[in-house]
């Protein structure tokens, strides 16, 4: 009896069913994940009362903590940060710097001086600079606004950062719902922002 040959195929055997295993929980996992929604059933609901709003919170942070768990430490996550409060630029580049975070843009906010309404800005660093001072005031300038400061980030960080942010006081909701972690997101296109819920409900340091 040639055990050489049996054992060999053993191996092969054993290796192409660890195959199949694998692509049958690969697809799986897929399948298990919906196609990314800006506005679910869940976030339709925040506006309705501040027990919703407060709820979809809880809801998210509870996202994060099973997230992690599967997860490597470096793993990118896509995530919208919604702070407590308008943050100015030294704060902001702290938070970034802290978390390892990679931008892809930031929302700001300002006040409309002779009515008082609120103006949301939107802004992404360029090739040189975090944050784009340049565009920024020409933004300004062209406005009879007021600058409050960043309220909101849109951004990628190592899953190792996500806890420590979502527990950072300047930080009111860390949202992983945009994720391809979670769902099927092939323009990764971001989460919508709650500064201006925080605002409605005053929330908002």
């Amino acid at each position: 009896m040639d055990y050489k040959k049996i054992l060999l195929s053993l191996i092969m055997v054993t290796i192409m069913l660890t195959m199949v295993l694998n692509s049958t929980h690969a697809n799986t996992v897929k399948s298990e994940k919906t196609d990314f929604r800006p506005v679910d059933e869940n976030f339709k609901t925040i506006k309705n009362s501040k027990t919703n709003f407060l709820e979809y919170k809880k809801l998210i942070d509870a996202k994060i903590e099973k997230l992690v768990v599967g997860l490597e430490d470096n793993e990118e996550v896509q995530v919208t940060i919604t702070l407590a409060k308008a943050l100015n630029e030294e704060e902001v580049v702290r938070i970034i710097n802290d978390n390892n975070l990679k931008v892809h843009h930031f929302i700001l906010r300002a006040i409309e001086k002779d009515t008082n309404q609120r103006v949301t800005i939107s802004l992404s660093p360029n090739k040189d600079n975090l944050i784009d001072k340049e565009t920024l005031n020409e933004l300004m300038e062209g406005n009879n606004d007021i600058l409050k400061g960043f309220i909101e980030i849109c951004a990628y960080v190592p899953a190792i950062n996500l806890e420590g942010l979502k527990s950072n006081n300047n930080i009111f909701l860390v949202d992983v719902s945009a994720d391809q972690h979670l769902v099927n997101n092939p323009k990764n296109k971001f989460m919508k922002g709650l500064y201006w819920q925080l605002e409605e409900f005053e929330i908002a340091n």
